[in-house]
């Protein structure tokens, strides 16, 4: 068994000439695995059956898959009334990605709004950050422990003191 996902296992039976072919789809434990049958080169022709309904290949399995065989017609039928309309999807979009974008100019304003308040605010702690390194400078904060302890033990004044 494939822990990564799923197992092929192969074609598994024959019917109205198609080829189905099935793989194991693991779920969160084995108990909730499901065995994923197709119809061989067709789209959208699948069905889901129990590991145990496929290994019993009982009445009611045989039939499910038969009939999944037997909705082929309907299926391309399906296929061929769709067809228009995916076309005319397909030319919608492309030209939808041909146009400009209609958001344009408001995305535009946008960043330029969004720019100008990110310079305000970098403006707006600037002074701050310089008022701050002017009006103190770095001091080691050994030597303001000492100035404060010396005056304190010895009586007398640190440099500067008034």
């Amino acid at each position: 068994m494939n822990l990564s996902g799923y197992d092929e296992l192969g074609t598994i039976a024959t019917s109205g000439g198609q080829e189905l072919r099935a793989k194991l789809v693991l779920g969160r434990d084995l108990d909730r695995s499901t065995v994923e049958v197709r119809i061989e080169g067709v789209a959208k022709a699948t069905t889901q059956i129990s590991p145990r309904g496929l290994l019993s290949a009982d009445v009611g399995t045989i039939r499910q898959l038969e009939n999944r065989v037997s909705s082929l017609p309907r299926l391309a039928a399906d296929v061929e009334t769709r067809h228009p309309e995916a076309l005319t999807r397909i030319v919608q979009a492309d030209k939808a990605l041909a146009e400009p974008f209609k958001h344009a100019e408001a995305l535009k304003a946008a960043q330029a709004n969004s720019a100008r308040i990110d310079q305000l605010m970098a403006d707006a702690t600037r002074p701050v950050e310089l008022a701050r390194t002017e009006s103190r400078p770095e001091v080691d904060p050994r030597l303001e422990q000492m100035r404060r302890v010396i005056p304190a033990t010895t009586g007398l004044r640190s440099p500067g003191a008034a």
